[in-house]
């Protein structure tokens, strides 16, 4: 399988937009453009096609475990995923997801106030 399909792959399990894949990019060290990112993404076929070479896909992977769960320096800091998966629900208007998601962290900060998670 090419770095291309794997990327598109990774793509859809993950559930990646655009925007994602650019800052998962830019966190490897590559400036690259919705334009380029759609051209890794077309089939080979397509004229706007571009070959993704193997050492990109490498990076872009190492950036991926960067975006899903943040460094290792900063490991308390929300990760680029979860930052940008509530902005996007915002941009769409979802307030009933975004509703839930203050009540799932009310409950998490409760339980761990209240010493639920400790040993």
């Amino acid at each position: 399988m090419d770095a291309n399909t794997v990327l598109k792959k990774i793509g859809i399990a993950f559930n990646l937009q655009k925007r994602d894949l650019l800052d998962i990019f830019e966190l490897a060290g590559y400036d690259v453009n919705s334009s380029q990112v759609g051209a890794f993404m077309v089939a080979p076929s397509h004229k706007n096609f571009k070959k993704m070479e193997d050492a990109v896909l490498i990076d872009f992977l190492d950036a991926l475990i960067l975006y899903s769960r943040g460094t290792k320096e900063e490991p308390n800091v929300p990760p680029f995923a979860i930052l940008n998966a509530i902005q996007s629900l915002a941009e769409r208007g979802n307030s009933e997801a975004l509703s839930a998601i203050d009540d799932c962290t009310s409950k998490a900060r409760e339980a761990m106030e209240s010493g639920v998670f400790e040993d």
